[in-house]
């Protein structure tokens, strides 16, 4: 039996052990789990892109339209 550990990037202070044999399915396994965490990442990612993106919209249309109107008198 090997003995595996991988130290997941998103938070180094947690490590995970496996024990496999010569077998493929934990190495199919441990794949699609560091797969799972990198799409889930970019699922994040994204979410944060588009939601900054609005907020910044919304900031201009409500500080602009002060702006503005205070420029105006």
């Amino acid at each position: 039996m090997w003995k595996r550990s991988y130290i997941n990037n998103f938070c180094n202070f947690d490590s995970s052990t496996m024990n496999s044999s010569n077998s493929r399915l934990t190495s199919v396994t441990g794949t699609l789990h560091i797969c799972f965490y990198l799409s889930q990442a970019k699922i994040v990612c994204n979410f944060c892109t588009i939601l900054s993106s609005h907020l910044s919209c919304i900031r201009s249309v409500l500080f602009g339209t002060s702006k503005a109107h205070l420029t105006c008198r």
